[in-house]
């Protein structure tokens, strides 16, 4: 079985896929006329990645993650990951980060984002509802036991280099659970105390992300303002701006 992605073609279950990693540094601006997305948005969406699942169309549009199903909905695609591999049959999984991704505020983004955000999905104190996302993860019951203060299984290679061992070889872990995770800025949120994390202004004022979309405005309970972000990594998407109206939803009798 095939489970490795080289920088041009993903391998997954004995098949290959074309991606466009290769292709982000050439890829030109989108042309034509310039619209507006418009949606709507259940409230109670606002937390954040790490707590609810309703948010999770917007929190693509700002924020990325290593990998993402294909559109086609055969297999994953890079995304700020170039590249993966698995020397040992899905037990290590060795990412190789893209050196061209800035976080919307300007910051570069490197490993320390990837290590970052696993440890932090994963801490019991911060509670993520998709903590058991990285149950097969090294170490990880040793962190929710208190046993350990991070995850021995996720460790940084180098700046553009993670490295994800697990406790047995899982071939499809990317393709099942690690396209779950949206990686955050450690340089906004490395400092915040968990028990102060899901309060944090980050979630509302100005979500920094590498998607596509930059925060522009959060009307609470109103709507979410989103703009173009000209310097994404794949190229300007042709949508100029996006707004999300929130709709209230009552539970049906």
């Amino acid at each position: 079985m095939c489970s490795a992605c080289c920088a041009r073609t993903c391998c997954v279950r004995s098949r290959c896929y074309r991606s466009s990693a290769g292709r982000s540094r050439s890829r030109p601006a989108a042309t034509g006329p310039a619209g507006t997305i418009r949606a709507a948005f259940r409230t109670g969406c606002m937390a954040g990645p790490l707590w609810t699942t309703c948010g999770r169309r917007l929190d693509e549009t700002v924020l990325q993650g290593l990998a993402h199903v294909n559109w086609t909905g055969e297999g994953v695609q890079p995304l700020l990951a170039e590249s993966w591999e698995t020397p040992d049959g899905g037990k290590t999984w060795i990412f190789k980060l893209r050196q061209d991704v800035k976080w919307h505020d300007g910051e570069p983004f490197t490993a320390d984002d990837v290590v970052f955000t696993y440890n932090l999905y994963a801490d019991p104190a911060v509670a993520s509802i998709y903590a058991p996302k990285l149950v097969d993860v090294l170490g990880y019951q040793d962190f929710r036991d208190g046993k350990a203060t991070s995850l021995a299984g996720v460790t940084k290679v180098d700046d553009y280099t993670v490295q994800v061992e697990l406790e047995g070889p899982r071939p499809l872990w990317v393709d099942l659970l690690n396209i779950s995770i949206s990686i955050l800025p450690k340089h906004i949120l490395g400092d915040v105390p968990a028990a102060e994390l899901q309060q944090h202004p980050y979630w509302t004022e100005n979500r920094v992300g590498t998607g596509p979309f930059k925060w522009v405005k959060y009307e609470p309970d109103q709507s979410v303002e989103l703009a173009r972000n000209e310097e994404y990594f794949l190229g300007a998407p042709r949508p100029s701006a996006s707004s999300t109206r929130s709709t209230p939803i009552s539970p049906r009798l």
